[in-house]
């Protein structure tokens, strides 16, 4: 509702990889690897890297808010709309979740109310 604060929040302790010669990252992204101003990327404003954790949130009128997250970050929201997650990426087909011991990490997000 309009007036409403959320939380989103990633857990920084999962690791993959976007790329399959690229490095472990988590939901920060890379930090090597801006997307600011690369239009092939959701989230390609200041702040934006390729990998991290982002928020889609459209409003009720149809307009797209792209918000980049990272480990976590408190959203207001302005009007009402829905919320989807993904992370920064321009191909999802060669994401890779890391593997030891048999486990595979996945990252939780959680999305809390303020």
């Amino acid at each position: 509702c309009p007036g409403d604060k959320i939380t989103v929040a990633g857990e920084e302790s999962h690791r993959y990889k976007i790329t399959e010669d690229g490095p472990w990252i988590n939901v920060d992204g890379d930090p090597n690897l801006s997307t600011e101003g690369n239009r092939d990327y959701p989230c390609y404003e200041e702040g934006c890297f390729a990998g991290m954790l982002i928020v889609k949130y459209t409003h009720e009128n149809g307009v797209e808010e792209i918000i980049p997250i990272g480990r976590n970050k408190q959203i207001s929201i302005t009007i009402k709309g829905n919320i989807s997650y993904s992370i920064n990426d321009d191909a999802f087909y060669n994401n890779e979740w890391f593997k030891s011991d048999g486990l595979i990490d996945h990252t939780p997000i959680r999305i809390i109310p303020e």
